[in-house]
């Protein structure tokens, strides 16, 4: 459960599941106003409610995985979230999910 002023902890997951080595990025869009980001293990490009992770060789059958934290605002009611309600752009011959 996400609740305001306390972190959020999430993990973002990306398979390559062809047979190529893949380049691309990984999309995660929230609403703004009621999130905010406060941190990942690899640096996103940010824009409003939008965080954007490249990547590069990511070889065929190969799975890396993005720690994600974010803090619902005061705006926010109390509310839990699961990982098929976020939004993701998937990779080129791969999968992107998030538990």
């Amino acid at each position: 459960m996400a609740r305001p002023g306390f972190d959020a902890f999430y993990k973002i997951i990306y398979k390559n599941k062809g047979n190529q080595v893949e380049s691309g990025s990984v999309n995660l869009t929230f609403d703004d106003s009621k999130m905010d980001f406060v941190s990942a293990s690899a640096t996103p490009i940010q824009s409003t409610g939008l965080l954007t992770w490249d990547y590069t060789n990511l070889q065929p059958f190969e799975t890396k995985t993005i720690d994600e934290v974010e803090n619902p605002n005061d705006r926010a009611p109390s509310f839990a979230r699961t990982s098929r309600g976020r939004g993701f752009t998937s990779i080129s011959r791969g999968f992107v999910g998030r538990r």
